[in-house]
């Protein structure tokens, strides 16, 4: 798949409020030895010379306690060997993590690169967030079984 050449600007959501790429609130996880195996859900996809814009994650609830990916672009467990390349992210918030751009959970061999990243912000008056212009971390809690 693949999503270029579009203006992405002005979007609200409850996980991402302006592309996302894969389901955030994934629970399956499969083990080979001692190394987790790939997802293999949303394989090879390119993300390029797009202007995601003034976008807001708001996640699931009012005080977005719940998971909640980035305010312009998340890509979710499962994205193996996507590219997010030459695109514009400016002005998008996070009422969680990861204002501008996020990639959440595991997916193999990603690619960010010759991007520009400007005024974007995570923020929230109850609760720490992290990742104003980028953040790049595992699952979130409650997504992994513990037992």
């Amino acid at each position: 798949m693949e999503v270029s050449n579009n203006r992405v600007f002005a979007n609200a959501g409850t996980l991402t409020g302006g592309i996302t790429v894969g389901q955030l609130e994934n629970s399956v996880v499969t083990v080979v030895g001692t190394q987790q195996s790939a997802y293999g859900f949303n394989i090879d996809v390119k993300v390029h010379n797009n202007s995601v814009t003034q976008n807001a994650s708001i996640g699931g609830e009012l005080t977005a306690t719940s998971a909640s990916g980035a305010g312009g672009v998340t890509f979710c467990t499962g994205s193996d060997s996507y590219r997010f390349n030459y695109n514009w992210v400016c002005g998008n918030l996070s009422l969680v993590n990861g204002g501008g751009f996020g990639h959440l959970g595991f997916s193999y061999n990603g690619d960010i690169s010759h991007n520009w990243f400007l005024f974007n912000q995570s923020n929230n008056p109850s609760i720490p967030t992290h990742g104003g212009g980028v953040i790049i971390q595992g699952a979130t809690e409650g997504a992994v079984p513990t037992s």
